[in-house]
């Protein structure tokens, strides 16, 4: 079965103001520029104020161990931390406006509240069975099995109550509402693709903003945005297209009915 008749005229257009909003995102939260000055954070507080203009190196003790920072004249990196991936080591030299080396343990969080195969950025593989049970069994039913794999993943997975679990509960919730909305949308033009990206937007949307207001307290973490937003649109389009071609086949009780 070939995968284009499965996009309707609807989804095109989604999925090209999609790509416009991914293409627009890049110089709103990559604005160039040499920075002047950096500064080091703890814990959300402000540690230091750095010129960029003297080579100095900084000692910054988090709960994981200590991160040591080498300034430089217009740049900054760390040099070394205590966590397992080294995120902060590998960004490598600081030097546009808005550029930030995330505390070690937030990024950790996010990481592990997002299993994929590249740090921060997920499938969501999971939300093709809430496309199925959405338009086959209606809103009301997605949303219980939604809360379900929300509650049942945390609890297999050892992060119950923990940042993970909220971040999780925070972009289904959002995704589900964003769902909730787009149903309504004829049906005729908009399919399960666009149902999927814009779910997609509205999930990875809603856990940036509970990490910006709670573990990563810095505008710093919107330089995320583009990266994030891409990925949805790719992994939003990819499962729509899978939920699409699922729901062209014939439902498990029409089968048994038959």
């Amino acid at each position: 079965m070939s995968w284009l008749p499965l996009i309707r005229p609807g989804d095109w257009l989604i999925m090209l103001l999609s790509a416009a909003a991914v293409g627009a995102s890049i110089p709103v939260f990559w604005q160039g520029g040499l920075a002047d000055r950096a500064i080091i954070r703890q814990e959300g507080k402000v540690f230091a104020e750095v010129d960029l203009k003297a080579r100095k190196q900084f000692e910054v003790t988090g709960p994981l161990g200590t991160t040591l920072i080498a300034v430089e004249p217009g740049r900054a990196r760390v040099v070394s931390d205590p966590s397992p991936r080294q995120y902060c080591v590998k960004q490598g030299w600081l030097m546009r406006p808005g550029g930030l080396a995330t505390a070690a343990v937030g990024l950790s969080l996010v990481d592990a509240a997002i299993p994929s195969p590249l740090p921060g950025v997920k499938p969501g593989l999971a939300n093709i069975v809430t496309l199925v049970v959405l338009a086959r069994y209606g809103w009301g039913t997605a949303v219980w099995v939604s809360a379900l794999r929300v509650l049942a993943g945390s609890l297999l997975l050892g992060f119950f109550l923990a940042p993970g679990f909220f971040l999780s509960l925070t972009g289904t919730t959002l995704s589900l509402l964003t769902l909730g909305l787009a149903r309504h949308l004829p049906k005729r033009w908009f399919g399960p693709v666009s149902l999927s990206i814009l779910a997609a937007f509205a999930h990875i949307g809603g856990q940036l903003l509970l990490a910006r207001a709670w573990l990563i307290p810095h505008d710093g973490v919107f330089l995320l945005t583009p990266i994030f937003a891409a990925a949805a649109l790719v992994f939003g389009t990819i499962n729509g297209l899978i939920a699409a071609k699922l729901l062209a086949e014939p439902a498990l009780s029409d089968v048994s009915n038959a």
